[in-house]
């Protein structure tokens, strides 16, 4: 018996827009530099004790998210992301699925080599992440990075994230 992999790739789907709440979103958040310190204690039963403690650099901290479900089409989009000259740590992920055809996602450094590429298919579900601290002098990570994302007549959905801190 042959059994259709549409109707549990229309059940994801379907879970994931409604966790997204949206078709598509582009989001852009940035934290003005802050000194700031915390912790927060809670008392649990007989003396145990859960808390948690934060800190917030100094300098300025910026996100990108690209997220989309793709039905049947063709995508072709560049975004600019840029990591300025204060920051020290970038951060970038890529994670999704195709269930047909295939979803490129390359980042391309400021100086236009590429960073990584992955190649989104139906053979598994992709989740990639990689954190990097640099100095001032390593000039490779300073500047503008390039998002390029392709599809050609895809079914599936893909997130990237990057973020400097």
């Amino acid at each position: 018996m042959k059994t259709s992999r549409i109707p549990f790739i229309a059940i994801v789907l379907a879970m994931f827009f409604l966790m997204t709440n949206s078709y598509a979103q582009v989001k852009k958040v940035v934290v003005e530099p802050k000194k700031s310190t915390g912790a927060s204690v809670t008392g649990v039963g007989s003396g145990i004790v859960a808390g948690t403690a934060w800190t917030i650099p100094e300098g300025k901290s910026t996100r990108l998210l690209l997220k989309k479900i793709i039905q049947d089409e063709s995508v072709s989009k560049e975004t600019e992301f840029e990591v300025e000259k204060d920051q020290r740590r970038f951060k970038v992920s890529i994670s999704g699925f195709c269930a047909s055809g295939e979803i490129h996602v390359t980042i391309l450094r400021p100086s236009g080599k590429t960073y990584k590429t992955l190649i989104l298919d139906s053979s598994a579900e992709i989740e990639w992440s990689q954190s990097v601290r640099f100095t001032e002098e390593d000039k490779d990570f300073i500047g503008q990075w390039i998002v390029q994302i392709v599809a050609e007549k895809a079914d599936g959905l893909y997130e990237v994230v990057l973020s400097a801190d």
